[in-house]
């Protein structure tokens, strides 16, 4: 990641987790089921 981070600006902020936050809730899904999908194999 920090690599990733070089040349960029990256501004961090803080969301508490499972709080309906449309944001976190997507990413949320999606990686459950990028968990998901990596246990099948």
């Amino acid at each position: 990641m920090d690599t990733l981070m070089v040349g960029r600006k990256i501004t961090r902020k803080w969301v508490k987790g499972h709080a309906g936050h449309p944001e976190n809730e997507r990413v949320d899904a999606l990686a459950n089921g990028a968990a998901q999908q990596a246990t099948r194999y």
